[in-house]
């Protein structure tokens, strides 16, 4: 079985029209991992993951290179 595909609705709202800033990032992150599930061990993954997704928005947007 292959898992269920999932859109973050409310992270794509608020990046749509948003400034390509540090903070609009963020939010959209917040918004997109808001409900995790985690494991003893594996918090730590959250985090990283928003680093992660920040860093894409940041390269994509240019604010990177």
């Amino acid at each position: 079985m292959g898992t269920i595909p999932w859109r973050a609705r409310e992270a794509e709202e608020i990046l749509t029209g948003g400034p390509a800033d540090d903070r609009t990032f963020r939010a959209a992150t917040d918004a997109a991992l808001r409900d995790t599930f985690t494991v003893p061990g594996t918090a730590f993954k959250v985090e990283l993951a928003k680093r992660t997704i920040i860093r894409i928005l940041q390269d994509l947007s240019g604010m990177r290179s």
